[in-house]
């Protein structure tokens, strides 16, 4: 879903995050109950990280920034990061209300987060996963050209 107007939860408007969102449209019941779960009214009935209405019930797995090639690559992965780093907190703060304090838990709830930085035919595969409330990024260019 292209979501270039997609802001962080309470920002205000300003620089741009992200270009697409890819989310999950629950076809398992047990996703679809946990997404209802989810629809807390401390977290505004949000289940993601960002006030994007499209996205409000739709749980983003995947976030890509696009790029000029040759330019902005450090900016999409600090923008990537900040943007990963919400989320993490937000997937955090739902494990906290749903499931008590969260202090039993060791495993985060997935292993990583993926995204993607495109500039034009170049594209690079990057993560963040959690060490504690520290984000970790990954980054790894995965393709050279198309042509």
């Amino acid at each position: 879903m292209p979501c270039t107007t997609a802001r962080l939860k309470g920002s205000q408007r300003g620089k741009m995050m992200v270009d697409y969102c890819i989310f999950v449209e629950p076809q398992n019941e047990e996703l679809a109950k946990l997404i209802e779960l989810w629809k807390h009214p401390r977290l505004d009935y949000n289940i993601n990280h960002t006030d994007h209405y499209p996205l409000r019930q739709k749980p983003i797995v995947l976030s890509a920034g696009s790029r000029k090639p040759g330019e902005g690559f450090k900016e999409a992965q600090v923008q990537l990061s900040v943007w990963q780093g919400a989320q993490w907190a937000l997937l955090e703060s739902l494990i906290e209300i749903t499931k008590g304090d969260g202090k039993g838990a060791t495993q985060p709830l997935i292993p990583f987060l993926p995204a993607l930085i495109i500039q034009g035919h170049e594209w690079s595969f990057a993560a963040t996963t959690r060490s504690g409330k520290q984000t970790v990024h990954l980054y790894s260019p995965f393709n050279r050209d198309f042509d």
